[in-house]
């Protein structure tokens, strides 16, 4: 596994409307205007099954321009169900995105500080495909995350 960092400047690509808590480093995919902006890709979050096509086109796009500017993506963070929109993304999306940050040698967070704990309906996680790390809070009473072994090697 290649290590990510290695003290490069790097960014990290998110989803316009995505409410990942009121860091003023993540406020800038919920909130642009609200806060510094660190110059990171943004993708406009997928609002149904036929924007997710258009959505992994243009993660594919903005990962490739910032590897090319120098400033390659380390993270891809979403939420599987978006806060502001309620859509839930599909798992072959979701897998896809894994695929992509990989292939980038990117990690993929998904963020379920607000769909964790049974707030989806579909149990305690939401989302059960591959991915990184999982974040989670609010309902749980705690924040913390999630990851595998692997991702310490």
């Amino acid at each position: 596994m290649a290590v990510r960092g290695h003290g490069k400047r790097q960014s990290c690509l998110g989803f316009s409307d995505s409410q990942h808590g009121n860091s003023l480093v993540l406020t800038q995919f919920a909130h642009p205007e609200c806060g510094p902006s660190l110059g990171w890709p943004s993708v406009d979050y997928p609002k149904n099954a036929q924007e997710e096509e258009q959505s992994l086109e243009s993660v594919r796009q903005k990962l490739q321009a910032s590897s090319d500017s120098g400033v390659p993506v380390a993270a891809i963070i979403i939420e599987p169900t978006a806060a502001q929109s309620g859509h839930s993304a599909s798992l072959s999306f979701l897998s896809e995105l894994y695929k992509l940050a990989h292939d980038h040698g990117a990690a993929l967070i998904l963020d379920e500080t607000n769909t964790g704990c049974g707030a989806s309906g579909k149990g305690f996680w939401q989302y059960g495909g591959p991915a990184d790390y999982v974040t989670f809070g609010k309902r749980t009473q705690l924040t913390g995350y999630y990851t595998s072994e692997s991702n310490y090697d």
